[in-house]
């Protein structure tokens, strides 16, 4: 059944959360197997998961299955679809999710977990698996955090470990067969058991870790959603390599996506275009735990740069490895734009890195750091760890005496700190390990600052109460569960986010249910209730920790020999030592300009179009993203800005507050050169319905930007407002964020008319105007949802001249 949720969306604060409708969306009425993939926290961060993006594009190219998504609502809209007794439902059919067959929760932070039980209460599915019936979907949950599934194993069905590009496949097969041969629920769960990679809680014993043998152009995703709304990853991600060895110590994802599988450089090209030509982004991010490893890293670059630079398209890794740092890489890197560049150093002195095993010298780290500021980057983005195995507090107070190394050398240059509290991982040469308490976190946080002295540097810390919470969740039991219900029910929600934590609610839920977090923190014997779970070999883990206490480095064993960490047999020992010379020797680097035309002239055109329907719940700023999309798969020859972060050179007119339309609205656009494409037509067709250009016209006469020349705008509120005439003409204090302004609407008013519907037309100043929305909620006492309700539509944008009214597209 589809769920109307029209009447919610001017009550909240961000209505594109909720909306749909994205391009390349992939709607399946009818389908046997249907699910609903879900994460538990806002539309912005999931829709930036890749694992997402993957399993929703393999489910959706089956016949006969369908996969939509579902978000945790804000609370704004929690409390809306409560009180409107609104179940929860997927963006693409706005279908409850009781009427889904599986419900997959992708689990990636421990401090999601409370939004899991927000959402499974707004679909109305019992809490806890045994209170479930035939009438309910089954509760699958995937991603890092399911390596110890324990604190969510009495709230979930079923858990999938490992990649699920092919089991998920598997588990599909199994609900459609057991649909059909009409089998119960838990005859279901047995079948689904068995499935490699599976587990259920109460039937599998040992679950062994299941991986896909290579990395296959099949399994991804060339057309992915495009969100309207700025998302925290809007760009073209493109996994180049699954795995690391390097053997850091401390990090899960280093051994729980073993073994090294990498994409082909030919396919990674491929994809690139492909995605590009979908999508619109201005961003190439090549994804991996260690980017800067891939063996044809300098090539791949180098193609995409020369293949990508007339776009004026980004190339960017993440994190970058200290050891992998280059002049010609970072030259590479930085050809078309250049922001922040970004390195995990985590310990600051030799001694703690060879106990993590991050094999370089300080010269090194000084080295790189360097060549970022020397090539031009003005920032640079540095991570440490503290409370490490072996800690002492001389390794503290190096963190600041690095710091003031690097800050006094480089003294006009931009140096951002992050410090984060080591919490020990499942599945982890550090997984017995005790991990700090808040208090001794507060002491090292002390130590650090009070050796501080370089004023470039700006240190931020991650909040003790997060790290301690991690860490129990991490290495935590069944009895969490009950923890989790406890806490959602006093109102907790959306932990990871530090306005929202109430840490005295957890200690409160903990107290409650007699639960020592201690002994989830403290140091362990090996006896860690996670290991039922197989991924390597239990005695490579404590060989590295015996390796670890004695400061003892281990080689990555794709420049050295196999470390038997029981996941390729081998296969991949060496390979780096004796392929990546010849593969590079013969790359030779050049340094790419970007060419300009030669010409100082440059056409530029105005453009009208409208924003409406949906449209209005669109920011201003997203709806210029979704501009510059269509401008990018149009190919139009847009002038871009110089300088070190390039930009389309367009100039749009006074913004539209959300939740009101636009008949008439217009931007400037610079061209490098006439052109002969359609540009209405051909951009229209990378536009949503709801913003479509009208009119276009060459600007022919020099005149001052849309916002500097349109003094006018004219209003139309559907029907009659309930208020006093002569308000129009007093002065009114309106209060947004703690500052008060006052407005003599005898200024801003222009004119206004009352019939069936009012108009109302309002002069614009360079500053301090005044918003329709705050207006109408002013004179009629109504809250802005109502007002926006009203369906408030902006007819015009105008230039008045004396006694002249003229639209932007009459002084061309």
């Amino acid at each position: 059944m589809h769920i109307d949720i029209s009447k919610l969306l001017p009550y909240v604060e961000k209505p594109g959360r909720y909306m749909g409708e994205e391009d390349n969306i992939i709607i399946k009425d009818k389908a046997r197997v249907k699910m609903a993939l879900a994460y538990p926290d806002v539309y912005e961060i999931g829709m930036s998961n890749q694992g997402i993006k993957i399993l929703y594009s393999i489910i959706n190219a089956k016949k006969g299955f369908s996969c939509e998504r579902v978000f945790t609502p804000w609370t704004d809209m929690e409390e809306l679809m409560k009180k409107n007794d609104i179940p929860l439902f997927t963006l693409e059919t706005k279908r409850s999710l009781k009427e889904m067959d599986l419900v997959g929760f992708t689990l990636e932070y421990e401090l999601d977990y409370v939004n899991v039980i927000t959402m499974l209460d707004l679909a109305d599915i019992p809490l806890k698996s045994k209170d479930r019936g035939s009438n309910d979907p089954l509760i699958i949950g995937g991603g890092s955090c399911v390596y110890n599934p324990l604190p969510l194993s009495e709230i979930f069905d079923l858990f999938f470990i490992g990649e699920a590009e092919e089991g998920i496949v598997d588990i599909f097969n199994t609900i459609d067969d057991g649909k059909k041969n009409k089998k119960d629920r838990k005859s279901m769960l047995n079948d689904i058991s068995k499935i490699e990679g599976v587990y259920v809680p109460g039937i599998n014993k040992q679950v062994q870790r299941r991986i896909i043998k290579e990395m296959k152009y099949d399994n991804i995703p060339i057309k992915p959603i495009v969100p309207y709304i700025k998302i925290v990853h809007n760009r073209i991600a493109i996994e180049i390599a699954r795995g690391c060895t390097r053997g850091c110590r401390f990090c899960q994802a280093g051994i729980i996506y073993r073994p090294v599988r990498e994409l082909s450089l030919e396919n990674i090209l491929k994809v690139s275009h492909e995605i590009f030509k979908n999508t619109g982004h201005e961003e190439i991010s090549l994804m991996s735990l260690s980017a800067s490893d891939y063996r044809e890293m300098k090539p791949v670059i180098y193609r995409l740069v020369n293949e990508f630079r007339s776009k004026n398209v980004s190339v960017s890794l993440p994190s970058l490895r200290i050891e992998t740092i280059d002049r010609e890489l970072l030259e590479l890197i930085k050809t078309v734009r250049k922001s922040s560049i970004t390195m995990a150093i985590e310990a600051a002195t030799q001694r703690l890195r060879d106990v993590i095993n991050k094999d370089y010298p300080e010269e090194a780290i000084e080295r790189s750091i360097d060549l970022a500021f020397e090539l031009g980057w003005k920032r640079i983005k540095l991570y440490f760890m503290i409370g490490l195995p072996t800690e002492t507090d001389e390794d503290i107070v190096a963190i600041a005496k690095l710091l003031n190394k690097i800050g006094n050398k480089w003294k006009r240059k931009n140096i951002k700190v992050t410090v984060s509290p080591f919490v020990p991982r499942p599945h982890t040469p550090f997984e017995n390990c005790k991990q700090i308490s808040m208090e001794e976190i507060m002491q090292k946080k002390i130590l650090i600052l009070n050796n501080l002295r370089a004023r470039n540097v700006t240190i931020s810390f991650r909040e003790p109460e997060v790290a301690y919470l991690e860490g129990v969740f991490a290495r935590g039991d069944e009895k969490l569960a009950d923890v989790l219900i406890n806490i959602w029910k006093k109102g907790e929600r959306f932990s990871a986010w530090s306005e929202k934590l109430d840490f005295k609610k957890w200690q409160n839920a903990f107290a409650e249910l007699n639960i020592n977090t201690d002994i989830y923190t403290k140091k362990s014997n090996n006896q860690l209730p996670w290991k039922f779970i197989k991924v390597v070999d239990e005695k490579f883990l404590l060989d590295e920790m015996k390796k670890a206490e004695k400061g003892e480095i281990t080689k990555d064993c794709r420049v050295d020999i196999c470390k038997m960490c029981g996941m390729c047999g081998g296969e991949i020992a060496g390979e780096m030592k004796t392929n990546s010379i010849s593969k590079q020797s013969s790359f030779v680097s050049r340094k790419i300009k970007i060419i300009r035309k030669g010409s100082t002239f440059r056409p530029k055109v105005r453009l009208r179009y409208q924003k409406i329907d949906n449209g209005k719940y669109i920011s201003h700023l997203d709806m210029i993203r979704l501009f510059k999309r269509a401008i990018i798969r149009t190919d139009l020859p847009v002038k871009y800005s110089e300088g070190f972060n390039p930009s389309m050179n367009l100039s749009f007119g006074p913004a539209l507050s959300i939740g009101v339309s636009g008949l008439n609205e217009y931007f400037d656009m610079a061209l490098e050169n006439i052109t002969t494409i359609d540009i209405i037509e051909d951009m229209n067709k990378y536009l949503p319905n709801f913003l479509q250009i009208q009119e276009m016209k060459q600007i022919r006469h020099i005149s001052g930007s849309l916002n500097s020349i349109i003094n006018l705008s004219i209003y139309s509120i559907k029907g009659q407002l309930n208020m006093d005439e002569e308000m129009l003409s007093k002065t009114i204090e309106i209060k947004k964020q703690d500052k008060t302004r006052i407005y003599d609407l005898n200024k801003y008013i222009y004119s206004f008319k009352f019939d069936k519907n009012t108009d109302i037309a309002i002069n614009i100043f360079n500053e301090n105007n005044l918003n329709i929305l705050d207006l109408i909620s002013k004179i009629t006492g109504l809250d802005k949802g109502a007002v926006i309700e009203k369906n408030i539509v902006r007819k015009g944008l105008f230039l008045l001249n004396g006694n002249n009214i003229l639209t932007p597209m009459d002084i061309v």
